[in-house]
């Protein structure tokens, strides 16, 4: 893949984490069961840094390698999601935290993802990520 140099990308800074930008409000979300009967809650992800690549292919397709926080060893990637509106794409990194209190190590981790955008972009033009 090769790195891309029309876009813009901008983090809307609402609070920092162990150094690095948290792009989204911090907030209750969703709660789910797994397995082991753990409650699980949905959190915005910390997102550290964001890089816009296009893929050698036809048409080009187009991708964010995003690299978010996990602040201990409790909390897990969840997932992502992507919208576009316009020239804006619109970023969310969604972590899961356990809903009751428990020991965890606190070791902050990181995750690195590939979230596709697609192919329907116009050379020159400007796009932002937020």
């Amino acid at each position: 893949m090769k790195r891309i140099l029309f876009v813009t990308v901008v983090l809307i800074v609402l609070g920092g984490l162990a150094g690095g930008l948290t792009a989204l409000a911090q907030g209750g979300g969703s709660e789910s069961d797994d397995q082991d009967g753990i409650a699980w809650r949905s959190i915005p992800a910390p997102i550290h840094e964001v890089e816009i690549l296009a893929a050698e292919s036809y048409p080009v397709q187009y991708f964010a390698r995003v690299v978010s926080g996990l602040h201990n060893g409790c909390v897990k990637f969840g997932s992502y999601e992507a919208s576009r509106q316009g020239q804006v794409i619109k970023i969310e990194v969604i972590n899961m935290e356990p809903v009751v209190s428990m020991p965890c190590i606190e070791l902050y981790g990181f995750v690195e993802t590939s979230i596709p955008l697609g192919s329907d972009f116009t050379p020159g033009v400007t796009y932002t990520v937020i």
